[in-house]
């Protein structure tokens, strides 16, 4: 009982300490697709500006972020769980292309362009309330189950927005589309140990989904239908609902034995 109160209150400290992060993010994902309307769509004043502000945060930056090499820990047992990685391999691809093409998959349903911009902007101030919402709630869900949570809470929003409207739901889908990476990290965290390669190689298996799924969808989108992406979204996001909900007396159990 210590343990998990201890565990939770880590988990409260942790959001906490995180908040700032989650702010400014939050501010540069809603301002950007705005600006990159204000600016006409160009891609070279994007990419310029881009390269500016860069080059501004490394000038600034100073002695931020140096300090001195941490020293090596006990070597902990590596036990790499396949299952989770590939649900998370999934979601984190999931997300990547709700937010790289999702305004075209708005675009080819009718929304205008500057349209598209603003969604983006309301969907990524819908991602950042939920992922302040954690600081509150997290320590009252398994991670597990948030991750379960918010993958049927997307299925079921997509299916809204290739039946209904693609505007508002596309929005809407910020919310759990912003639990999924906590879901998932945790989870994996809690199932892989505590070795020094376990952090990188939960990120990595994000990644994998994250940069491969949109270069999959990205050619499909075009051949499908007005909603097609979202109707491909929902077929994937159902997939990876019923998967989850199977498997979530397992990962309980797992997570269970760990602790």
């Amino acid at each position: 009982m210590r343990e998990r109160a201890g565990a939770r209150k880590g988990c409260i400290k942790a959001a906490r300490t995180r908040l700032p992060q989650a702010l400014t993010f939050g501010v540069g994902a809603i301002a950007a697709p705005l600006i990159f309307v204000a600016i006409g769509s160009h891609p070279g004043w994007s990419f310029g500006l881009t390269a500016a502000l860069a080059v501004a945060i490394w000038a600034g930056a100073g002695a931020a972020g140096r300090s001195a090499p941490v020293a090596a820990g006990a070597v902990q047992a590596f036990r790499p769980h396949w299952l989770i990685m590939g649900f998370g391999a999934v979601a984190i691809g999931v997300e990547a292309s709700l937010v790289g093409l999702g305004p075209v998959g708005l675009i080819r349903a009718g929304v205008t362009e500057a349209a598209a911009a603003q969604l983006l902007s309301g969907f990524f101030v819908v991602f950042l309330l939920a992922r302040l919402a954690l600081v509150f709630v997290a320590h009252r869900i398994a991670s597990f189950q948030l991750f379960t949570l918010a993958v049927t809470l997307a299925a079921v929003l997509a299916l809204g927005a290739a039946l209904w409207s693609p505007a508002v739901f596309f929005v809407a889908m910020g919310a759990p589309a912003g639990l999924l990476f906590p879901g998932f990290y945790v989870t994996a965290s809690r199932l892989m140990g505590e070795d020094l390669r376990v952090p990188p190689t939960i990120v990595a298996s994000g990644l994998v989904g994250g940069i491969g799924a949109p270069l999959v969808i990205a050619p499909l989108v075009t051949t499908l239908g007005e909603r097609g992406f979202f109707w491909l979204m929902a077929g994937v996001l159902v997939t990876l609902a019923v998967a989850a909900l199977l498997s979530a007396r397992h990962m309980q159990t797992r997570e269970d034995q760990d602790e």
